[in-house]
Parts: C-alpha cells; sequence; structure tokens
C-alpha cells in the first residue's frame, strides 16, 4: 500500500502556474511522504511540495514560522492547505551537505538553538503545531516493533514487520522490552525542558549557508513541539554519541571525529543559553531524554508510509536498523552511569546472543573503573566465550589481581590458558586453584587433562612415536572437540605432518562400510586390474567408491571432530577433493617410500619445498584394524617439509590404528603402505580435505575423484554439500 497523495501531478503544476509562472518542472523527489518540483522561469525559481494526509498540517503552519523568521526559511510564495499544496521559493547559496565548510553544523545549530529560543516565549505560533506525547513514546516503541501485531487496515500504518521482518523486530523488541523503564525515565526527565518548536529533520541537506552566512532551513512539514533536542539525532547520526558527549561516557567503537562533534553540540547548548531557553544545567541532564525521544519519533515515522517498492523497504530496512541498534547504544550509554545496570545489561545481552554488545559495555565500564572485581571478571568471561582468548586471559589476569582467592576464576583462567596450549601456566594455575579449595572436582578434571595434553605433545616428539590426539569420551558424547583439542591436533599436525586421532569414527558405522565395499566392489580384488582403478604397488588398487549405502552418511565425509581440524588448517572454504580407497590385497608386498604430490612450487619431488602451510590433507579411515599382520602405512613425519630425498633417511613411525580411529597426512608427506599378511583385503578410505583453489591432477587419470549419483547427493545434508560444491554438474551423477 502507498499513502495517498492529496491532488494529481498535473492539476498541483496548474496551480503553481497561476502563483508563479514557469517555462520547465523537474521532479527531484518522489516519496511516501511527497514528492517535490524544482520550477524555474522568468520569475526565478520555487519549489513545488505536494503533501499527503500524514502532513496536512504543513501548508498551514510553515508559512507562519516564516513569517516570523524570514532571515532562516524560505519564502513561501502560496499554499493550499485543503490540496496539501506548498509552493516556497528558492533560495540560493552553499548547500551544507555538500560543502559544510569549517562550522557549518556548529553555524546552523547556533541559528535554529537561536530559533528555538525564541519560539518558546511564543505559545500562539506553538500551538499552531502538533505536540510530541512523550508518556506514550516507549509503549508505541513496543508496538510498532511487535512482531505479533497485524497490520492496521483501517489506518494504513505498518509496524515494523512491515521493513525489517519479524524475526529483526524480535531481536530488537525484546531487549528493549527490557530497558523500556530505562528509556522511559529519561524521555519523562526532559519534560523539565520547555516547549518548542523541533524541525524534525535537521539534516544538513535541508541547510544552505547564503553570502551573507545566513543559514536558510528548509523542510519544516514534520516540526513538532517538545523539548529542544528531538532533531539532534540527526545531525549526529543517532542518539547514543550525543548523550555519550552530555554524560561524559566513553564513546563505542568506531565514533570519530569525537571532539569536533562535542565543539558542535557545545555551541547548541551555548547558543539555547544566551537565547534564554534553559540553564546549561538543565539541558546537560534533560537534552539525553529529548534527543533519544527525537530518535525514537523518527523511528515511528516510518509506519505512516508503507510503500511495496522493493528498493524503498530496503532503504527504510537499513535505516530503521541502524537506528535500533543506536537505540540499544543508547541504553548502554545510560547504563555505564551504574554498576549494577551495566553489569546486569551486559549478562542480559550475553545470554541473548549478544556477546559482542556485552563485550563492548563491560569494556566501556572497565574504562571508568578499573578496579571493579566483577566487571572485570564478567569481561573476561564473555571475551573468552566469544572465542578471544588472549584478551580474555589478560581480563582473567586483571580479574584474579583483584581477586586471588576466587577459585572460579582461576579456573576459568587455567581453562583459556589450555586453550591456547600453554600447558605449564594453565597446569600452575589448575594447581593454585586446588590449594585454596582441594575439593573442586572442575579443577581436579582440568588439572588432569592439562597433564595427559602435555603428556601428548611431549610423546610426539620421540623419534619412533606417532603424534596421536586422543578423542575423549565426553567430546564423543557431545560430538564436538574442545578447542584445547583442535589447538593441540593443530598444532601437532603443522608440525609433524600428520596426526593419529583415536576414537574418532563410529566402529558400528566403519565395519558396515567395511562389508558394503568387500561386497561391492569383490570383482576388482581379481589378478587384473579393472580400468577404472589406479595401481598403486603391488596388488593395491585405488578405487573411486561411490557414495552410497553407508558411504552415504554424514558421520563418515562429514565428521564433527575431523571437520573441526579442518577448518582450523585450512580455513572455513575446505572441500572434499576425493573420497577413493586404498584396498591392498592378501600377500601384498610393502610399497616403496613416495609422496602422493609433491610440494607446490617446485619442479620435481626431490626439490626442498618451501615452508607453506597445507593445501591438501588426506583422511585415512581403516575399515579393519590395522596391525602387524594386516599393515599399516608407515609415515615420516616431518617430511612434508622435506625433499623425498631427504625424506629417505628420517626415522618412520608405525601408526596401530583399530577400528574407528583415523590418521591424517599432509599430501606431501613421506609414506609407504606395508604389505598385507592376511588373508582377506586390507581397505582403507582416503578422504582428501583441500583449499578450493587446489586440483590434483596427478592421481586421478585413470578415475574420477568423486563418485556419486544422483538420489545419493539429494541424501546429503544441505550444511554439508558445500564440501562437493566444486564437483556438481549436470547429469545423473558426480
Amino acid at each position: 500500500m502507498q499513502q495517498r497523495i492529496f491532488t494529481s501531478e498535473t492539476y498541483a503544476l496548474d496551480w503553481a502556474r497561476n502563483h508563479l509562472p514557469f517555462d520547465t518542472s523537474e521532479l527531484v523527489s518522489r516519496a511516501p511522504w511527497g514528492m517535490t518540483y524544482k520550477l524555474s522561469g522568468k520569475s526565478g525559481r520555487a519549489y513545488l511540495k505536494l503533501l499527503p494526509p500524514a502532513l496536512s498540517n504543513a501548508p498551514a503552519t510553515t508559512p507562519a514560522l516564516t513569517r516570523r523568521f524570514p532571515e532562516n526559511l524560505p519564502e513561501v510564495i502560496s499554499k493550499d492547505d485543503e490540496l496539501g499544496l506548498l509552493l516556497v521559493r528558492h533560495y540560493s547559496g552553499r548547500r551544507l551537505d555538500r560543502d559544510p565548510g569549517d562550522g557549518g553544523r556548529r553555524t546552523l545549530l547556533q541559528a535554529y538553538a537561536g530559533i528555538q529560543a525564541e519560539v518558546r516565549q511564543q505559545p500562539d505560533l506553538l500551538g499552531l503545531f502538533p505536540a510530541l506525547e512523550l508518556e506514550r513514546l516507549v509503549t508505541r516503541l513496543l508496538e510498532f516493533l511487535d512482531p505479533s501485531a497485524p497490520r492496521d487496515e483501517s489506518t494504513g500504518k505498518v509496524g515494523s514487520v512491515y521493513f525489517i521482518g519479524r524475526t529483526r523486530s524480535r531481536r530488537y523488541h525484546d531487549p528493549l522490552s527490557k530497558r523500556s523503564k530505562l528509556i522511559e525515565k529519561q524521555i519523562l526527565a526532559a519534560q523539565r525542558l520547555p516547549a518548542t518548536i523541533n524541525h524534525c529533520d535537521l539534516r544538513l541537506k535541508n541547510a544552505t549557508l547564503t553570502s551573507s552566512n545566513a543559514i536558510i532551513l528548509g523542510n519544516w512539514d514534520d516540526a513538532t513541539v517538545g523539548p529542544a533536542g528531538l532533531s539532534l539525532h540527526a545531525l549526529f547520526d543517532g542518539c547514543a554519541t550525543p548523550v555519550a558527549i552530555l554524560t561524559g561516557a566513553p564513546a563505542g567503537q568506531g565514533v570519530e571525529g569525537l571532539a569536533e562533534k562535542r565543539y558542535v553540540l557545545d555551541a547548541y547548548i551555548d547558543a539555547l543559553v544566551e537565547g534564554g531557553y534553559a540553564s546549561r544545567r538543565d539541558l546537560e541532564n534533560f537534552l539525553p531524554g529529548a534527543i533519544c525521544a527525537g530518535a525514537i519519533q523518527h523511528l515511528l515515522w516510518f509506519a505512516d508510509y508503507p510503500d511495496d517498492s522493493r528498493r524503498y523497504r530496503r532503504r527504510v530496512r537499513r535505516i530503521i536498523t541502524k537506528r535500533l541498534s543506536d537505540l540499544l547504544d543508547f541504553c548502554d550509554v545510560v547504563a555505564l552511569g551504574n554498576k549494577g545496570l551495566a553489569l546486569a545489561s551486559a549478562l542480559e545481552y550475553h545470554g541473548s546472543d549478544r556477546s559482542g554488545r556485552a563485550e563492548s559495555l563491560l569494556r566501556r565500564y572497565v574504562s571508568i573503573d578499573r578496579n571493579d572485581p566483577p566487571t572485570h571478571a564478567e569481561l573476561a568471561r564473555v571475551l573468552h566465550a566469544r572465542g578471544k582468548r588472549r584478551p580474555a586471559i589478560a581480563a582473567y589476569r586483571d580479574a584474579i589481581e583483584l581477586n586471588p582467592d576466587r577459585v572460579d576464576l582461576l579456573n576459568d583462567y587455567g581453562v583459556a590458558l589450555l586453550e591456547e596450549l600453554r600447558l605449564d601456566d594453565a597446569i600452575t594455575t589448575f594447581r593454585r586453584g586446588l590449594a585454596l579449595e582441594a575439593s573442586n572436582e572442575d579443577v581436579k578434571k582440568n588439572l588432569d587433562r592439562a597433564c595427559r595434553l602435555r603428556q601428548c605433545l611431549r610423546d610426539a616428539d620421540d623419534a619412533g612415536a606417532m603424534p596421536t590426539l586422543p578423542v575423549s569420551d565426553a567430546e564423543r558424547a557431545s560430538r564436538v572437540l574442545r578447542p584445547e583439542s583442535v589447538a593441540l591436533g593443530a598444532k601437532l599436525f603443522e608440525k609433524h605432518g600428520t596426526l593419529l586421532i583415536e576414537n574418532a569414527f563410529d566402529a558400528d558405522l566403519i565395519r558396515k562400510c567395511d562389508a558394503y565395499f568387500v561386497e561391492k566392489y569383490a570383482d576388482y580384488f581379481g589378478d587384473k586390474a579393472p580400468a577404472d582403478a589406479l595401481p598403486i604397488g603391488d596388488k593395491r588398487l585405488q578405487i573411486t567408491f561411490a557414495l552410497e549405502g553407508p558411504f552415504n552418511n554424514p558421520d563418515l565425509y562429514g565428521n564433527p571432530f575431523v571437520l573441526a581440524l579442518m577448518k582450523t588448517l585450512l580455513g572455513r572454504k575446505f572441500l572434499l577433493g576425493c573420497t577413493v580407497c586404498a584396498a591392498s590385497l592378501p600377500g601384498s608386498r610393502d610399497q616403496h617410500l613416495h609422496k602422493d604430490h609433491r610440494a607446490l612450487f617446485t619442479k620435481d619431488a626431490d626439490d626442498p619445498p618451501m615452508k607453506l602451510p597445507p593445501f591438501a590433507i588426506t583422511t585415512m579411515v581403516p575399515l579393519v584394524p590395522l596391525d602387524e599382520m594386516s599393515g599399516t602405512t608407515t609415515v615420516r613425519k616431518g617430511s612434508h617439509l622435506k625433499s623425498r630425498r631427504d625424506s629417505a633417511n628420517m626415522a618412520k613411525q608405525v601408526p596401530v590404528a583399530p577400528v574407528g580411529s583415523c590418521f591424517l597426512m599432509d599430501l606431501r608427506l613421506s609414506h609407504a603402505g606395508l604389505g598385507n599378511k592376511t588373508n582377506r583385503v586390507r581397505p582403507i578410505l582416503n578422504m582428501v580435505y583441500q583449499q578450493p583453489w587446489f586440483a590434483d591432477n596427478k592421481n586421478f587419470a585413470k578415475q574420477p575423484p568423486l563418485q556419486i549419483p544422483r538420489d545419493e547427493f539429494k541424501k546429503i545434508p544441505e550444511e554439508l554439500r558445500s564440501l562437493f560444491r566444486w564437483a556438481t554438474q549436470p547429469g545423473p551423477d558426480v
């Protein structure tokens, strides 16, 4: 629905020509709140405004204001109250939005304050304009944001859902509802300021500086009676920054030019004081509520102007979202004046998935009071929860310095150290906590875990040891690797180029995959290699298995423990490059030492490689236990950073992997499969996760790297399909 304009454009232009002959007309603005034509002719230039019903008062009120302040408002040539038409003369000068110059904002606010101070003493003039009901403003805001409120068909008014949707409306309605008393208190305090005229669209584009340095301020269509300050939000990009200036609170992140803004705001206050409007003390105390009220009124203004244009709704969505965020910033600024309120707000933010706001609020409060223990403690916890472990560690230290006997803080501090793999420091911290409270089970468990992880790190450096990451029972139950496990796994892999992960997969799933593979590919296990399988040694084949049956299981290719490590090692946009099975037949001999792919930017495998992060990682999942009889794959840890020739003299490691475990190999790692001494095939799944820009052009000359029937692809969970995005193509199969 679009708001109705009073009269047709053709009729409006004919009406204007009767009052000011013109040669050309140009539509310069069209919006639900009206249209503006620029008229030019021998009689000069003028602007014709066509206003909607919501602004029906403007043609009557604007001329009265112009007559009182002819030096600051454009001349009204003619008007028609019933038709909603207003014809004003063009005023020449420098538009401040195009060139504010030095002190443009300051000059504007001084002139504006002069008008407000004088109008305050003219009740007859004030009586012509609508007055803002401060008492109901917060209630109206919450009604506007109510995600369940139906559209008012009788008035045509809409709520925020029309512009920003139900989810976003609820995301702002809920926290603002919880802060409604705080906002209302500030707004009602603004009633202590005298009523005066407020422009309510005080943007630089509506102000012109003439050659005589006079400010001409146009577009008073939304003018409203209320306390001074209702319009300031438009010049300060919201209400939070000017209120922070007035209260002395730290400004939020990203606020630029604060000194200039303080200078401009002081000029406005000085002009109001000099004009006899109110005392400086009253203005500093009560302007915050008035500025907030004006920002809310601006939001509610859009309820009168629905329009089905997508472009218009996108534009309004950006404005509303930005202003609602600023309104929460305003609440934070006010909360900074009270420790209890600041902490309560931060806790509420943190508990409602707004931890970024919680962090910002707590940081600002800490900058005010650096010796407040609860705030330091809560800041540390918020930073920790956001994954900002290093800043969290510093905040924990500050909190513990103020609270040296808080065992819960020592435990949380130790956990943050543990997640950063500062294992010695973590162990020392946990022991300090146990010295204060020997029976604390959480601290005991964390100390034990820190000691075990430190031992894993030390064991991995033994020449013959395989770097190993155990998946704990708790991690298997939650299907999530703890941050310290991810950090340890990534550190071991980056250093050694290989990693054994114990208990990563469900053993029953792996057994099902084994049975399915042996039955489906039995014809491949003869003396002659099939055309679509790559011989990779004596009685060894690389078979691209179809992602079907038990193999089409997200716990296999989307294993949460493996993907957590891949995300850390390869970044968020990694792909699954191939799913193949290396099948060693009974009686196969040992392989020669080799690399599956040479290092990048080398011409030969014997060239010394550059020290680069991994670009492709093979996850090897044995479908049968790997032991002395079935054989395994020997590796040379650290060889991913060595040439093939230099790798030959390195110590070898022999991973023993029961069903359910797997091991990772950098594609550059030197390795060799051992012979199979059993009487059955030894299948090992190889799933290569890789950077999106990498393509393996070496190992797939005879076969595709992936085989996914179309019907099977549909079974892949939506959140995991991005792993295969490089391979999707038209046709029956991928």
